[in-house]
Order: structure tokens, then C-alpha cells, then sequence
């Protein structure tokens, strides 16, 4: 059954309560599940808001967020709740007519740590460890996971929400760690590999305002160099 809720500029869109359709639906236990939408119809980041609030307020829903980049939902069900791909759906589109929604793939039944190998390994693999910023649940770590194991050169990954990091072996030769990396922040999450117990140096680009001269440059940069910084996931 669904129930229509009004914002304050008169759009309506549902939050929906559903019974299982059969048992099937139906998940026990200390596990989550996970469902992606392709959602046609943001234009921009009100859009955005407008389906991730609606998601979050369905019942039966734990978390929901919405990459205005990717144009993609990740949906993490209750445990106990009855409701199914379907209703994600149509929580999506009830929020307005221009938007629409369609599954973009089914993971499995997830438990904190998933491993899913997408290739043989070659003589080139490698396995390293990424720390993964921004992750709030074990959707955000299936979100992460399914797109580095959709990359190219991946042989598999293990996300943990717990530990906030990801363990990834790949084919050096096909892709490298910089570019990993940036599949992760595609998603919407902060990324950096870790080098045993430490993190590689990275190099970030700073507009400097208030500089007259040389001077003024030597004095900012000489700043810097003795600058220690210890980096954190945000």
C-alpha cells in the first residue's frame, strides 16, 4: 500500500509499505540487501535530494544515497523489512513523472566482507589496500566494491565498512593504482593506498591569493615545505 506525502511547493512523491510478495522476498538474519538504480531525470542536485529523501523515508529502507555523477541510487533494504526491488522502483518515480528508474544490477545478500572475483589472475597481479573515506553503511561499501570489481584489470576486491578499507588485487599491467583510486572517488567517496602502514605521497594544486612578488612566493613555499600533514578519511 502506498501513502502520498505533499513538499512545500505542492510536488508529491510516496513512501511505500508493502507486504512480501512471496517468501523469497523475505531476508533473515544479519544481512542487508543492496539494490542499484539507473535513475534518468536528475538535472541537478535538487533532483537529487528530492529521490534520495523519498528513498529514505520509504519504509524498509536503511539508506539510500543518489551520485548526481552517475546517475545511479544505492539502496540498502532493512534487515527485517518485506520490500522489494519493485517498491524501490516506484519510490523513485513517485517522486516525480520526469524521473525513472530501472536496475542497474542485483547483488546478492551481503554480509560486512564480500569477495568477488571478476578475472584470473595473471603473473602481473598485485594486491593492495585502499582507505576508503565517506562510507556510512554496507551499501556504501557494496557501492565501492561492485564498481572497483566492474573495473578493468580487477581480479577482485573486499570492501569493509568496518575497517573503512578496500583490498584490491589486480593485473598491474592493465591498470594502475591512481586509476582505482579514482573509481572509488567516481562513486562519491574519498580514496588513498596505503603503503604498509603508511600513505603515498600525492600532489594537490592550491589557488594562493594575496602573493605581490617573488618574495611572496618563496615565503608560502618555504611554509609548506616544513609543513607536516597527516592525512585522514574524511
Amino acid at each position: 500500500m502506498a501513502t502520498a506525502a505533499s513538499d512545500a511547493q505542492g510536488e508529491d512523491y510516496w513512501g511505500v509499505i508493502s507486504a512480501p510478495s512471496s517468501p523469497a522476498d523475505q531476508v533473515h538474519g544479519d544481512t542487508e540487501r543492496v539494490v542499484c538504480l539507473d535513475v534518468a531525470g536528475l538535472t541537478c542536485n535538487g533532483c537529487v535530494r528530492k529521490v534520495q529523501d523519498a528513498l529514505n523515508a520509504a519504509d524498509g529502507v536503511a539508506n539510500a544515497t543518489v551520485n548526481f555523477e552517475t546517475k545511479r541510487a544505492t539502496v540498502c533494504l532493512k534487515t527485517d523489512s518485506h520490500i522489494t526491488e519493485a517498491n524501490v522502483v516506484d519510490v523513485v518515480q513517485s517522486v516525480g513523472q520526469k524521473y525513472k528508474a530501472s536496475q542497474s544490477e542485483k547483488l546478492e545478500t551481503l554480509t560486512n566482507d564480500v569477495s568477488i572475483p571478476v578475472a584470473d589472475a595473471g603473473d602481473d597481479s598485485v594486491s593492495a589496500t585502499l582507505l576508503i573515506g565517506g562510507m556510512t553503511c554496507n551499501s556504501c561499501a557494496a557501492s565501492v566494491e561492485s564498481s572497483l570489481t566492474q573495473t578493468e584489470g580487477v581480479i577482485s576486491a573486499v570492501v569493509t565498512f568496518a575497517t573503512e578499507k578496500a583490498v584490491v588485487r589486480y593485473d598491474k599491467s592493465v591498470v594502475e593504482m591512481p586509476a582505482l583510486i579514482e573509481v572509488v572517488e567516481s562513486v562519491g567517496y574519498e580514496a588513498a593506498f596505503m603503503a604498509g602502514d603508511k600513505r603515498t605521497s600525492s600532489n594537490a594544486t592550491l589557488l594562493i591569493s594575496g602573493m605581490t612578488c617573488n618574495s611572496c612566493a618563496n615565503s608560502v613555499e618555504n611554509v609548506l615545505k616544513n609543513t607536516k600533514v597527516c592525512c585522514l578519511p574524511l
